[in-house]
């Protein structure tokens, strides 16, 4: 039959749609398992360092840390106008003269917006007037807020040519190179919090600029650029920096309400216990690293549409059973590995552990969403939650103290993740019922 291979003389015949479904699915695994092995490395780094830090540095240093991170990720979400999203989404069908003259368009969009930012931290003074920290720290934000759009634009670049090793190498590069950095400068000179920040911040910079390097080099990026293509920029992004400044609160506001209302201190212990969650977050980001370049190519094809859908649900049923693994090996390492100052962490694991499973399970229905072009849906919808994330947390830490700010980020999640997961079953047809019958006639066949 046309379409159809015999194997072993004619015993079975394997259609060539099941091959292709085998060869997806190994090669999936193939990225996902290298995505994850860089993140636990990345995560474990980070982790090695905690029982050093915990104990040379107190937590009103974290709490600093905390803020520091959090100012990270408004310039993150501001800076460059987030255009990995759009490089991802075109890169499968965009030649590469097409896709050099989007990425350059990044160019001059970066430096504006970056100049903007360093501009309203310059007016706003938060960091100065109310946490009492020294002006350079305004210029090594800024600085390592432009060249991480670099950084992210050409990890992405290396992401979809389904490069994980050479995407890896980068990545645990930075992370090794950025722990080294704080090691010398805390443990070796004996600096507080600015040794971190220094060592991090750093550390980004090297790495945002090797990557800005290999962008030109492999004539990804140049400098000329058409007003069409700073346009389409603009036009698909935009919409996107209040869907990531509105992420940014929802991941960070927290620290504010928690050093406003309660204290550094408090900051400080809840970053630490945001540290183990992170873990949890890096292998949700690692396997959708790997995951994301078959997803958008096969889920508009309908032939494929069904093995992606099975595959959601899949991930949604192990994230639940990853969660319940992660808070009992959590609860049985912390008392020991952190130390005295810092075990009273653990109390807000739990909850920040669960805020990220449902914000993993939101990423991977948030696809549907981004193949449909509903970006301007999917900033609205973050935009909701991050309003209700601040009235919560500011409610919540008022009725009962600091664990109101990990319930509150708890349940933020659920509900966009509930609500994000309505509007992709709507905006992008897949056939969510036909694939369970399936799966169960194959099952009772």
């Amino acid at each position: 039959m046309i379409g159809q291979t015999d194997v072993f003389h004619g015993q079975s015949t394997v259609s060539s749609n099941e091959v292709f479904q085998v060869f997806m699915i190994r090669d999936l695994l193939k990225a996902s398992a290298v995505y994850i092995f860089a993140s636990v490395v990345a995560g474990l780094v980070n982790f090695l360092l905690l029982p050093v830090l915990t104990r040379l540095l107190t937590p009103t240093d974290y709490g600093i840390i905390g803020i520091l991170t959090a100012t990270i990720g408004i310039l993150g979400a501001i800076v460059g106008m987030n255009p990995q999203l759009l490089i991802t989404v075109r890169y499968p069908q965009l030649e590469k003269r097409e896709l050099k003259a989007l990425i350059s368009a990044v160019v001059p969009i970066t430096l504006l917006t970056g100049l903007v930012a360093l501009l309203a931290l310059e007016a706003l003074r938060l960091l100065w007037s109310d946490f009492h920290l020294p002006h350079w720290v305004l210029f090594g934000l800024a600085i390592a807020a432009i060249l991480g759009v670099g950084q992210t634009v050409g990890l992405t670049i290396l992401q979809m040519q389904k490069r994980p090793v050479a995407y890896t190498s980068i990545a645990i590069g930075g992370v090794l190179l950025g722990a080294i950095l704080t090691l010398t400068l805390v443990v070796g000179f004996r600096l507080d919090w600015r040794g971190k920040f220094i060592g991090d911040i750093t550390g980004m910079i090297i790495f945002g600029t090797v990557l800005i390097v290999y962008l030109f080099r492999k004539g990804y990026v140049g400098f000329s650029f058409t007003r069409g293509s700073v346009k389409k920029v603009v036009h698909y992004s935009a919409p996107l920096v209040i869907h990531a400044l509105a992420f940014w609160a929802l991941n960070a506001q927290d620290r504010y309400f928690l050093a406003g209302m309660v204290g550094l201190e408090a900051t400080g212990l809840y970053s630490v216990a945001y540290a183990f969650g992170n873990i949890l977050n890096l292998v949700h980001a690692s396997i959708l690293k790997g995951y994301n370049p078959y997803f958008f190519e096969y889920a508009v094809k309908e032939e494929k549409k069904e093995r992606i859908v099975l595959i959601t649900y899949g991930y949604c049923l192990l994230s639940i059973v990853g969660l319940v693994l992660f808070i009992i090996g959590v609860k049985v390492l912390v008392p020991g590995f952190l130390g005295d100052r810092f075990t009273s962490s653990f109390i807000f694991i739990p909850w920040i552990a669960l805020g990220y499973t449902f914000n993993a399970l939101r990423n991977i229905m948030t696809g549907y969403l981004y193949i449909a072009e509903k970006t301007r849906l999917i900033g609205g919808l973050t935009l909701v939650a991050a309003f209700l994330n601040a009235l919560l947390n500011y409610v919540l830490i008022k009725l009962y103290g600091s664990i109101g700010a990990a319930v509150a980020t708890a349940a933020t999640f659920a509900f966009i993740a509930v609500l994000t997961t309505m509007f992709a079953v709507r905006s992008h047809p897949m056939p969510w019922a036909t694939a369970i019958r399936s799966l169960l006639g194959g099952r009772r066949g």
